[in-house]
C-alpha cells in the first residue's frame, strides 16, 4: 500500500517537472517573455523594454516616489521613455541570480529563502520581472530627485511663508531683522531654481 502510494508522488512530481519543462520549451506569446529569454537579441530586448514600458502604469503609491514625480516635468513620458525600458532591461539581467522572492503577499518558496526567478512558472517569473521592473524604477526615480537642503532658520522661514505670514512679521517672530529675512527669502527662491 505505502509502495503504491510512493509510486503515486513519484509520477506527480515528475508530472509537474515535466509541466515546467514545457512551459519553457513552449514560451507564452506574452512579449515580456523575450525580456527573460536567450532567444533575442539585445536590440529585440530593447524594443521588447520600450513596448511593455509604454503599458506600465505610471501611479505609484510610496509617497517618496510620488513626491520626487511631482517635482519632475513630463513625468509620463520620462517614465515610459528612459526609466521603466532601463528598469526591465536591469530587472532581466536578474534573472538567474537567487533571491528571495515575494509575489503579493506571499513568498515563493516558503519564506525567504532565495529562488531563481527563471525557475518559476513563465506567469509568475513575468510577475517578478514587472515587480521588480518597478522597485528598479522607484531607486532611479528617488535618486534622480533633486535634494535641496535648508538649515533650521530658513525651515522656519518657509513655515512662515507658507502661513501666508509677511516677511515683516515672520522676521519679528524670528527676532531677526526684516532686511535678513528678505535676503533668506531670496537665497530660497535660487535654491528651489537650481533644483528645478
Amino acid at each position: 500500500m505505502t509502495t503504491v502510494k510512493w509510486a503515486f508522488d513519484v509520477v506527480e512530481v515528475l508530472e509537474q517537472q515535466r509541466a515546467k519543462v514545457l512551459a519553457f520549451a513552449n514560451p507564452p506569446p506574452h512579449d515580456s517573455w523575450r525580456l527573460l529569454s536567450r532567444r533575442y537579441s539585445c536590440k529585440q530586448r530593447l524594443a521588447t523594454a520600450r513596448a511593455v514600458a509604454r503599458r506600465m502604469s505610471t501611479r505609484f503609491k510610496n509617497p517618496a516616489v510620488v513626491a520626487a514625480l511631482r517635482a519632475h516635468r513630463g513625468t509620463d513620458r520620462w517614465l515610459r521613455e528612459e526609466v521603466f525600458p532601463h528598469a526591465l532591461l536591469l530587472a532581466a539581467a536578474e534573472r538567474w541570480k537567487a533571491q528571495p522572492i515575494r509575489l503579493g503577499k506571499r513568498w515563493v518558496g516558503g519564506g525567504r529563502r532565495p529562488v531563481v526567478p527563471m525557475s518559476l512558472a513563465w506567469p509568475n517569473a513575468i510577475r517578478w520581472l514587472k515587480q521588480r521592473a518597478r522597485r528598479i524604477a522607484e531607486e532611479t526615480i528617488l535618486e534622480a530627485a533633486p535634494r535641496v537642503r535648508l538649515s533650521a532658520r530658513e525651515r522656519e522661514l518657509v513655515r512662515h511663508l507658507q502661513a501666508s505670514a509677511p516677511l515683516h512679521a515672520a522676521a519679528e517672530e524670528m527676532g531677526i531683522d526684516p532686511s535678513t529675512v528678505r535676503t533668506m527669502a531670496q537665497r530660497l527662491v535660487r535654491k528651489r531654481g537650481k533644483v528645478q
